[in-house]
This record gives structure tokens, C-alpha cells and sequence, in this order.
């Protein structure tokens, strides 16, 4: 009866070490302590903007893209950032326009632990110039455009807000790719749709936004 029962004991504390980090990440250490709380975790709260939000209908069908568990940052597994963007990109574009999801919903699980160099790894987006951000500081947020400049060329190909139609800053829709390897950057950049225009395109837009801006000063 204590020969069965010890070699029981045995058999359970085998299989904590084989459920262990070590093999799957999760196991005695996570159960029973964890160096990143949620409180060093998540420090801020981001506050979307209006033109970050998607518009709904308020009639008729649209589908969305549901995401979860992708865990960036395992240690076992290694999941490929770029795989993972180009795949959805691809994904999307090969679809009919009318059947593109409106927006996606991440159920969570984006990054292994939650820790801000792993969301930083799914992100991939390099930060543009402190004065690319600031272009609109001065721009009046009830700016109006005449109509001439609307229907000009480059009103045309603006960067606007889908809910007012009104102009937007290009830093804060495009952005630059970090190389998988970590060294650098794309030379590419890409808006949240997986989009892509080159440097040249980006600089034009810049230019062209940071004149209509100037022209309301």
C-alpha cells in the first residue's frame, strides 16, 4: 500500500516536470510566481482616438477578423512577426472587396507574458520623427478646406479621417516596419491595413500635409 501510494507521488511530481517552463513555459513557476504583475504590466491605458475607432453600419451585414492567442515572445515556438503580418495581408487582399472584414477583435494572448518588448516585436513599427508627429499641433481640429483644395491633386491623395473626411497627419497612419533580423528598418511604410507606400510617397505626403498646415497658420 506505501510502495502504490509513493510511486503515485512519484508519477505526479514527474509530470510537474515535464508541465514545467522549461518544456511548455507554463508550469510551477507561473503557477506559483510571476516577476511580471499585471500592475508592471500595464502602466497606462490608451485612449483611442476617433479615427482610430472603425464606423459601423447601423444596418445591413459586415464580417470582422477574429484574432487570439497568437503569443509573441514564446520561447519554444519563435512565432514569426513578419510571417504572421504577411499571411493576414495576404489573406485579406485575396478576398472580394465586399466581403473584407470591416475591422478585427484580438480575444488577447497577443504576447507571451504581456511584457512591452514582446508587444513592441508585434507591433514592428519604427517611430517617425518627433517633427513628422508634431506636424498638426497647430492645425485647428475644426480646420475646413475649400473645395479647390479638396479636388486638387494633392487633397486627392490626403490621408483623412474615415468617420469627418477631414485631413490627417501621416505620421500617425504610416509607419516603418522594424527588419526581422532587428537591425533597421523596412524601407517600405505600412498603415494598419497592411498598406504599404515607399519613403518617397511618405515624404511627399509629409510635405504636402505640413503646407496645407502652414497655409492656416
Amino acid at each position: 500500500m506505501k510502495r502504490s501510494f509513493l510511486l503515485k507521488i512519484i508519477l505526479i511530481l514527474w509530470a510537474f516536470g515535464f508541465s514545467s517552463c522549461k518544456y511548455y513555459t507554463y508550469g510551477l513557476e507561473e503557477f506559483l510566481y510571476r516577476s511580471g504583475t499585471v500592475e508592471k504590466r500595464t502602466e497606462s491605458v490608451l485612449e483611442l482616438t476617433d479615427h482610430d475607432v472603425p464606423v459601423i453600419p447601423s444596418e445591413g451585414n459586415y464580417n470582422i477578423l477574429i484574432v487570439a492567442d497568437i503569443h509573441f515572445g514564446h520561447e519554444t515556438y519563435k512565432n514569426d512577426v513578419d510571417l504572421f503580418i504577411t499571411s493576414i495581408t495576404d489573406y485579406l487582399n485575396s478576398m472580394p472587396a465586399d466581403e473584407k472584414p470591416l475591422f478585427c477583435i484580438c480575444l488577447g494572448d497577443i504576447a507571451e507574458h504581456g511584457l512591452k518588448s514582446e508587444f513592441d516585436d508585434f507591433d514592428g513599427d519604427e517611430e517617425n520623427s518627433e517633427e513628422d508627429n508634431d506636424a498638426d499641433k497647430d492645425l485647428d481640429p475644426d480646420h475646413e478646406e475649400s473645395e479647390e483644395e479638396k479636388n486638387s491633386e494633392e487633397g486627392k491623395n490626403a490621408d483623412r479621417d474615415e468617420k469627418t473626411g477631414k485631413r490627417i497627419n501621416p505620421a500617425k497612419k504610416w509607419h516603418r516596419r522594424k527588419k526581422k533580423n532587428g537591425k533597421g528598418s523596412t524601407k517600405s511604410y505600412y498603415n494598419s491595413k497592411g498598406d504599404s507606400i515607399s519613403a518617397k510617397e511618405f515624404k511627399s505626403k509629409m510635405n504636402n500635409f505640413k503646407n496645407y498646415v502652414k497655409n492656416r497658420g
